[in-house]
């Protein structure tokens, strides 16, 4: 049987696809690796449940702390040797979260590029390789990062006046912030390393050929407004967090990502920008137990020079882009 299958079907049926490879993804996946973390480590999905009882607890009491979203997940976080009898557990439920959510995604987005397009491989090479592409690219998120700091501090302090909404809003922010302290609880530089790799690389590839590569490519090809089209990919990836305290940060993340491979037409710019951005993030919560959007020591000297060079940045880009394509 010759493919691609679907690469002449309608923009609904490649949506439909997309989604349903996702979900069979994020159950099978996960159902692989537990059943090597049980063989190999002893730790079944029986124990990873009481990781997670032990960990919603701790949400509703740091939810009680009357702390931000930030340091009621280090409160809950610091509590958790005290609640947790067997803490290497933790250990094992951390590395399976990351390995599960990253491979899923990566597992997703191949298989669908396989089905859909004739040459697959393309998607991710379609041209040849620009070291002054992929360095513009590298540096235009540098560039952005004292506006995503401005944006991640007003995200954090959003009024919520209506308490129960507020707490619906807080539960699963703190609840991810303390697994996310989990991950950055890095005692090596080795451990650093494959942090790197798998939060900093591999995320960023496997969301890439998911949300960009993949939706992206679909509402662009449906004929959408192209700006309309990005703006959709980026809000659903920010949705698909989960988390509203960091929900218009990752937007304004998935709109540069989603803008930089258009005007690039090359997915290994954005998966260079967004494996930067992760990177940086894991190896600044590494040297101050820290791992939030805030830049400090911001002003707004420094936010409209970032602007300005930013500018200069994308208009470099969208000339190589058009000059590629010619």
């Amino acid at each position: 049987m010759n493919r691609p299958f679907f690469e002449n079907s309608s923009t609904w049926v490649k949506l439909a696809l997309l989604v349903a490879i996702s979900t069979a993804a994020l159950v099978l996946v996960p159902l692989l690796i537990m059943g090597i973390f049980q063989w190999c480590f002893d730790f079944s999905a029986v124990d990873l449940n009481a990781v997670n009882e032990i960990i919603e607890e701790l949400t509703k009491i740091s939810m009680n702390s009357g702390l931000s979203p930030d340091e009621a997940a280090k409160y809950g976080f610091d509590l958790l040797p005290q609640y947790l009898p067997n803490y290497q557990h933790m250990v094992y439920a951390k590395w399976f979260l990351i390995l599960s959510n990253q491979l899923s995604l990566l597992t997703a987005g191949s298989i669908f590029l396989w089905i859909v397009y004739k040459k697959p491989l393309s998607i991710i090479a379609s041209r040849p390789a620009n070291v002054k592409m992929y360095a513009l690219s590298a540096v235009l998120l540098l560039l952005v990062m004292p506006l995503v700091g401005l944006i991640g501090e007003w995200n954090r302090n959003i009024y919520i006046p209506w308490q129960s909404l507020q707490n619906w809003l807080l539960a699963p922010e703190i609840q991810s912030g303390i697994y996310t302290l989990s991950f950055t609880d890095i005692h090596s530089l080795g451990e650093l390393t494959l942090m790197v790799l798998f939060i900093g690389v591999v995320t960023a590839i496997a969301e890439e050929l998911v949300f960009r590569a993949g939706l992206q490519n679909i509402l662009l090809q449906s004929k959408m407004n192209t700006h309309l089209a990005i703006f959709v990919g980026a809000t659903l990836f920010s949705l698909i967090h989960f988390q509203f305290y960091g929900f218009f940060v990752r937007l304004l993340l998935g709109l540069v990502l989603g803008y930089l491979y258009y005007w690039s037409k090359d997915i290994r710019s954005s998966m260079l920008a967004h494996a930067l951005n992760n990177s940086l993030a894991i190896v600044v919560a590494y040297k101050t137990g820290s791992m939030t959007d805030e830049i400090p020591d911001q002003n707004n000297l420094i936010l409209l020079i970032s602007t300005a060079l930013s500018a200069v940045v994308v208009w470099q880009i969208t000339t190589i882009g058009k000059a590629e394509k010619n």
